[in-house]
């Protein structure tokens, strides 16, 4: 079946099978991230004073990192685990809000 997402680049999502080949967006809770640097592009993070490391981007109190390989759900997710702090994992992102999927198709 078709139980996994895809995001267009127009920022409309798709149900697709998990065998799909995607760009994967990982997060964490910014509370967990440790050694944090300043925040990425996003301004109503930046000015709520949200901080990420290098190249994760802060938005409603979480950090985003964008995974460039195309990958299926599987290996996406196990790369999100291993691209998170030790000790604090990432995982892949859960879209909570219209808000939150708007400023993510802005990444």
């Amino acid at each position: 079946g078709e139980d996994c997402m895809h995001m267009f680049p127009s920022g409309e999502w798709n149900d697709k099978p998990c065998s799909f080949q995607g760009y994967g967006v990982c997060e964490i809770p910014v509370l967990n991230h440790v050694g944090c640097t300043p925040a990425g592009p996003i301004d109503n993070s930046v000015a709520a004073g949200l901080s990420c490391e290098d190249g994760w981007y802060a938005l409603n109190e979480r950090c985003y990192l964008l995974d460039a390989t195309l990958r299926e759900q599987e290996p996406a997710r196990e790369a999100c685990t291993s691209a998170g702090s030790a000790g604090h994992p990432s995982t892949l992102a859960s879209v909570r809000s219209y808000d939150e999927h708007y400023e993510l198709s802005r990444l």
